[in-house]
């Protein structure tokens, strides 16, 4: 994967399901958690690529299950899969959650990262808003990856047949425009 970093927790519990993705001096970061440091941030976050320290331009919330509404498949809310266009401009993030800062953004959010912070860009799709399994599945999305030119990526999935037009168990091009 392009410019991918691991994330070393050097006190407190550890974490799993931490990605991270280097963009213009900055660590994005993705994962299950709610906080860094003492700042809110709901699975999403940026640190200094240099320093480690937080730092302010990504201030994304990811909240809500995709499929958990009190029975069936639990897990933890948060993104498992954060890719960047290789001019740094987008990032495409997957992952068990319902909405970004609040809209509906099911399972798969494209954000815009040339601002001063990081916005949700203005592509959205409900392709992933079905259930596909929902007692296997709290998630369905699996892997994303944007293509060298970054002109577009691809969503790879798995939830078994739910009829002709569903993504579960496909794999889905997106245009990044």
């Amino acid at each position: 994967r392009r410019h991918a970093a691991e994330l070393v927790q050097g006190a407190g519990d550890e974490r799993r399901g931490h990605h991270g993705e280097a963009v213009r001096g900055r660590l994005l970061v993705g994962g299950f958690f709610t906080t860094v440091g003492p700042d809110t941030r709901n699975g999403l976050a940026s640190l200094d690529a240099l320093t480690g320290a937080m730092d302010p331009f990504v201030q994304v919330a990811l909240t809500g299950h995709h499929n958990y509404n009190g029975s069936g498949a639990n897990s933890s809310v948060g993104p498992t899969e954060v890719d960047v266009t290789p001019d740094g401009t987008k990032a495409v993030v997957l992952g068990n959650f319902k909405q970004a800062n609040g809209g509906d953004y099911d399972q798969v959010v494209m954000l815009d990262l040339t601002g001063a912070s990081a916005a949700i860009a203005g592509w959205h799709t409900n392709r992933f808003d079905d259930t596909c399994n929902r007692n296997a599945f709290d998630k369905w999305v699996r892997d994303l990856d944007i293509s060298p030119d970054g002109s577009y990526f691809v969503v790879v999935t798995t939830g078994g047949p739910q009829g002709a037009n569903s993504l579960c168990d496909a794999a889905s091009r997106w245009e990044m425009s």
